[in-house]
């Protein structure tokens, strides 16, 4: 055998474990055939390939792809590849870009126009983007891929029977993808079918146990069993469908109608102005900690407490612990006019609001700047519990209780936006 074809054999060895799901050791062949071929296209395309399939490794894995597209920059297979990392990593614009570019080549390329539509679904761009999944279907009507991504976008637009259909139909052509089933079962938790849900999720995971759209979608079928839960639930779904600018426009819309209407309502009844506040604030901020308090009831059943990862349980007790512990405390605090306990209360449940987007934050510096956030509010707010027991001989000064009110409005009003947010 001569050095070509022990090149050759390495890099199909790559490609077969990758098939079986095998990264770790996909990656020992892939790295050698590039190590023994570093100016060989389709070896640097068969390593950029493995390395897409760790997060960690992304970053190594466009770098590798861009190497392999510059020895070869007509070759649509490696634009598509680049495309789809750049989509990996929140760079849709680019890979809308590098899609186009692959399909200026390959006109008829099924797997381009997946990529166009992958990009398009990351700008929130969903007629765009089922546009581009009917064109790869139209090429290749066996494409799974392009068929399992045309329903989570039926999915976004809110039809229901549409996605429904399309999920059985992909189930039929490939009843053991697992990708299929997980769609199958975030389909049918949309419409609030628990058990069929499950089903699929569980059929994904035991087809492939590191899928993580299945693992997810398990825990929040967990958690909707909770109809309080599910009514959120049902919020963000809507939300969904919309991309950032207009997501952001419909929230400052809430907020504007309610002081408007807070505002009518506060000349005519306080009752009902009263009511309503209670009734917005509710909803408000019951969203951002939602996840937290649904994984710390999680935390209680041991099969499903395994379905979360480190950070998310983290999350859990630290975010489900203070509303879970908080509430109690601002109401004894409230009924027997215990002002410690209404502050302790408040600032445990206030806590909450930035730990909830820190621990399972992608943006390292949002990590740091909405944990320190939720700490300074602890602090603070138990300073002022000493304070006002007397255990501890000081006051702090309005400027700093000032002060930890504008962070909390702060960081609300950041994480709203999704600033430092991923």
């Amino acid at each position: 055998m001569n050095y070509h074809e022990q090149s050759e054999e390495i890099l199909q060895r790559a490609l077969i474990l990758l098939n079986q799901h095998n990264y770790e050791q996909a990656r020992v062949f892939a790295e050698q055939a590039a190590a023994q071929n570093p100016d060989n296209s389709r070896s640097l395309y068969v390593l950029a390939l493995v390395y897409s399939h760790f997060e960690k490794e992304l970053p190594k894995a466009l770098d590798t792809i861009e190497r392999a597209v510059s020895l070869d920059p007509m070759e649509s297979t490696y634009l598509c590849l680049k495309a789809f990392i750049f989509s990996k990593i929140g760079r849709y614009a680019a890979a809308l870009t590098t899609a186009d570019s692959a399909l200026s080549i390959s006109p008829d390329s099924s797997e381009c126009f997946l990529e166009k539509g992958r990009a398009l679904m990351g700008m929130q761009r969903w007629r765009d983007a089922e546009t581009a999944f009917h064109d790869a279907l139209a090429i290749d009507p066996d494409d799974i891929n392009a068929g399992n991504m045309l329903t989570i976008v039926l999915q976004m637009q809110q039809r229901g029977e549409e996605s429904n259909l399309h999920a059985e139909s992909m189930l039929q052509k490939d009843p053991q993808n697992a990708y299929s089933h997980a769609n199958a079962g975030w389909t049918a938790l949309r419409e609030s079918n628990l058990i069929k849900a499950r089903e699929h999720f569980l059929e994904a995971l035991r087809l492939e146990s590191g899928l993580e759209s299945a693992r997810l979608g398990i825990i929040e079928t967990f958690k909707a069993q909770s109809p309080l839960y599910r009514g959120y639930l049902k919020y963000v779904f809507f939300m969904s469908r919309f991309s950032g600018k207009n997501g952001i426009m419909i929230i400052v819309g809430f907020y504007i109608a309610y002081r408007i209407l807070y505002r009518i309502l506060s000349g005519a009844n306080q009752f009902l102005a009263t009511t309503l506040a209670i009734a917005y604030l509710t909803f408000a901020l019951w969203s951002w900690v939602a996840r937290g308090v649904g994984n710390f009831m999680l935390l209680m059943n041991s099969f499903a407490r395994s379905a979360l990862t480190k950070a998310e349980k983290i999350e859990a007790a630290v975010v489900g612990g203070n509303v879970i512990v908080g509430l109690p405390l601002l109401i004894s605090g409230i009924t027997f006019d215990i002002p410690a306990l209404f502050m302790g209360g408040v600032s445990m449940i206030w806590s909450a609001f930035p730990f909830s987007i820190s621990f399972t934050n992608e943006n390292k510096t949002g990590r740091f700047v909405y944990g320190a956030a939720g700490v300074t509010i602890l602090i603070a707010g138990l300073f002022i519990v000493l304070a006002g027991t007397n255990i501890v001989q000081f006051k702090p000064p309005q400027a700093v209780i000032s002060l930890v009110y504008i962070i909390s409005i702060g960081v609300i009003w950041m994480g709203s936006f999704g600033v430092l947010r991923k």
